[in-house]
């Protein structure tokens, strides 16, 4: 058996969708304390380059990146202007940190984004043994095994990148998960097209910020699916009633026949519903 090269993951669990869900808004102005921190971080590239010839001299962690002199009130500071001068550094700091955060899920979502998408798509996860030595039989498996994603936060990377596409000709900014959050149903019922209104409804407005998107999005009449506005009628939409006839076509004993009598042919079957209930579930 072909040991599986597995990469390393955080042992904290799976990452969940809080991850990717980051803040948008303006960055406020920011302490000397800090101001290295976000020009360090803005300096990080998109792709590292290939390491250079070990040097003779071995630098620590704590050499190659300092630690900023440590900031202090004025002596004559009352209680209450200290607690100030603190909780400003602190917060100029998690304002660094979520910057730097939503930077490095850019640049993750654009690298990694289109080949999940080609591996879900192209079904190539199940060429892979999963830890039993059976090939995956479901990309949610695929993604939790393989790269530590819970299935959520797989399928928001998946939604993000035909958004990007969308954008690509009107901006070079990259959308964060929230963002994708609004536009990814728009691209799925509507088109490509409708994107890029929404986008730039929000941006006359002054702002792409969710919540600007989503009024964007109310305001063109783009919250719902053709479908959902269409006006009610009293007979079943198609697809509900293709669905409600393939139900009434299988039961528990029919799947025990099937795997008892074609086990293979079984497991692709029990892969390609486990993929219909990840979607039912979006």
């Amino acid at each position: 058996m072909t040991a599986k090269n597995t990469p390393t993951r955080n042992r904290g669990g799976s990452r969940k969708l809080a991850d990717f869900d980051l803040m948008d808004g303006a960055t406020p102005a920011t302490s000397p304390a800090v101001a290295a921190l976000q020009v360090e971080s803005a300096a990080v590239p998109a792709v590292v380059p290939a390491p250079a010839a070990a040097p003779t001299t071995v630098v620590t962690p704590a050499a190659a990146t300092p630690a900023p002199a440590a900031a202090e009130p004025p002596a004559d500071a009352t209680p209450a202007e200290k607690l100030s001068f603190y909780e400003r550094i602190v917060h100029d700091a998690q304002t660094a940190h979520a910057a730097a955060a939503r930077a490095a899920d850019a640049r993750f979502l654009n690298a990694a984004g289109p080949s999940l998408r080609a591996i879900h798509e192209q079904g190539l996860y199940l060429e892979l043994a999963g830890p039993g030595g059976q090939p995956y039989s479901t990309f949610q498996d695929y993604l939790q095994d393989r790269w530590n994603l819970s299935r959520a936060a797989g399928y928001r990377i998946l939604n993000a990148e035909p958004v990007r596409e969308a954008l690509a000709p009107i901006t070079d900014v990259q959308p964060s998960t929230r963002q994708v959050g609004v536009l990814y149903p728009v691209w799925k019922d509507f088109g490509a097209e409708q994107v890029r209104e929404v986008w730039q409804k929000a941006e006359a407005a002054g702002k792409t910020s969710p919540d600007e998107l989503r009024k964007a999005r109310d305001l063109l009449g783009y919250s719902k699916s053709p479908e959902l506005a269409a006006p009610p009628s009293s007979t079943p939409s198609t697809a509900l009633a293709r669905v409600d006839k393939a139900l009434t076509r299988v039961d528990a004993n029919a799947a025990l026949l099937l795997a008892k009598e074609n086990p293979e042919r079984a497991k692709e079957v029990a892969a390609h519903l486990k993929e219909l209930v990840a979607i039912l579930e979006m």
